[in-house]
């Protein structure tokens, strides 16, 4: 039986999980003089890229800025966003499947 208990409190070291795994697949600018835009997007967490992403599918044509104070990615979003958010649960499916199995006589 697995155990909920919390062993440890997360801590920040400044490295999220995707940090670890990807590489960047574009420079990242900082935000030096005037910039113009017809959207502004301000917070690039899970909201933020949410808005972004959608005002582009909507308004292909025009000019979006994701203005975040750190870096895209190394905030809370990113650092509490797990690899495999369901893999907490195989252990549901897994007696799922063999209680089935108890009941077919397997």
């Amino acid at each position: 039986m697995t155990s909920n208990l919390v062993r440890r409190l997360p801590i920040e070291n400044g490295v999220s999980g995707w940090e670890t795994i990807s590489q960047r697949l574009f420079p990242l600018k900082e935000l030096d003089g005037n910039v113009s835009a017809d959207w502004l997007v301000i917070g690039a967490g899970f909201a933020g890229l949410s808005a972004a992403r959608r005002l582009r599918a909507l308004r292909p044509g025009e000019k979006i800025v994701l203005l975040d104070a750190g870096e895209i990615g190394k905030g809370t979003s990113g650092r509490h966003l797990r690899s495999d958010p369901h893999s907490r649960y195989r252990h549901i499916d897994q007696r799922r499947d063999r209680d089935r199995g108890a009941d077919h006589g397997a």
